[in-house]
């Protein structure tokens, strides 16, 4: 790492520590532009986000870079249980990599084992950080830069509960460690989050009022189910499925029973398949019981691409089958629905004859196609 960006990094997260967060990313932002790979610029910037999408592309890119970063997994973790990914976000979601195991090989002693997509040697992320454990913050009783204070008192554990508790209890403490020190906390980003806390509630308040506004107007107009600008996304519930009973067109019924057998042996026994009336024609819905979770965005694009797949081995019925959708519902919560989307049947069979050669790129494809309902 260059001896500038070593220095960039230090300052942003002197101001991280400090809660000047508008300030560290102002730093961050031309890193993480003009060097994509670095990870630990990419961590900081997690870190100092205050809007859960900043928050996640930014983990998503570290994980992408890389896998084995548990801190990183387990912050994006909790950010999805507490703001699910919105459907634009779902195919980022679905090219996070797997972990990697650790070697399991033994190294020679001195010699450090690390990340072959680590933005930089391991050594000289110690070597920074490990200063800042002994680098007092402006304005405390210690003298700028005193490194000879050995008996700095250990940060206290972080209480709240959001997705952001790992930089309280700070995300760099075992970077920071060195002669068992460790750089006192700031009050500040206890502030922060509390307020942050605020901000969300008072948005889901608003975002209640505002569903239940919009369900007693006469005018039945859809608004956006998610505003850019919000931290908690505002989602209309579009109601329960009216199911079509085709009795009178075998066909349909063969395909939606055999969805049904497919979507159960894949997704459980609550999964199953039906069949929607619309201007345009039936759609094929594979619905699902599950609830907010990091699973979610998983469970939706498996359970339209199991609609997608059996529509495209019936042909008798696209005449009569106008799309395929995926309707993920809270069985345990009076049916409410979590997720729901449709495509149109050309889109669908698209998708199942190019994802043959490249089924990552038809995917893509086929959910810009999507229609989210919710």
């Amino acid at each position: 790492m260059a001896s500038g960006t070593q220095e960039q990094l230090k300052k942003a997260y002197e101001l991280i520590y400090q809660d000047r967060v508008d300030e560290a990313l102002a730093i961050l932002r031309p890193i993480t532009q003009a060097q994509p790979d670095n990870r630990d610029a990419w961590w900081l910037t997690a870190n100092a986000a205050s809007d859960p999408r900043d928050a996640r592309r930014a983990l998503v890119t570290v994980l992408k870079l890389d896998p084995s970063h548990t801190k990183a997994r387990g912050q994006l973790d909790s950010l999805n249980e507490m703001y699910p990914p919105r459907d634009d976000e779902l195919a980022m979601m679905l090219e996070l990599p797997d972990p990697e195991p650790e070697p399991a090989w033994p190294t020679a002693e001195g010699t450090q084992v690390s990340s072959p997509t680590a933005a930089v040697p391991t050594d000289e992320i110690d070597a920074l950080f490990g200063n800042l454990s002994k680098t007092p913050v402006p304005g405390s009783n210690t003298s700028a830069f005193d490194f000879g204070d050995d008996a700095l008192p250990p940060a206290p554990k972080a209480t709240e509960a959001d997705w952001g508790k790992e930089l309280e209890g700070d995300p760099f403490a075992d970077l920071l460690k060195e002669d068992g020190a460790e750089k006192p906390r700031q009050s500040g980003g206890g502030r922060r989050r509390t307020l942050l806390l605020v901000a969300v509630a008072l948005v889901l308040v608003v975002a209640l009022v505002g569903g239940l506004l919009l369900l007693s107007s006469s005018d039945g107009e859809d608004e956006a189910s998610i505003a850019d600008a919000t931290l908690l996304p505002a989602v209309a519930d579009p109601g329960a499925l009216v199911a079509l009973d085709p009795a009178d067109q075998p066909a349909l019924i063969n395909l939606r029973d055999v969805t049904t057998t497919n979507a159960q042996t894949v997704l459980g026994s609550e999964a199953g398949a039906v069949l929607v009336e619309t201007p345009e024609g039936a759609v094929l819905v594979v619905r699902l019981c599950g609830e907010p979770s990091p699973r979610l965005p998983a469970l939706a694009s498996t359970a339209i691409r199991i609609a997608a797949r059996q529509a495209a081995t019936q042909p008798a019925v696209h005449d009569v089958l106008s799309g395929v959708g995926v309707s993920v519902e809270d069985c345990r919560n009076a049916n409410d629905t979590l997720y729901r989307a449709t495509a149109p049947l050309e889109a669908a069979l698209t998708f199942v004859a190019d994802a043959a050669t490249d089924e990552a790129s038809a995917f893509t494809a086929f959910q810009a196609r999507w229609t989210v309902q919710n």
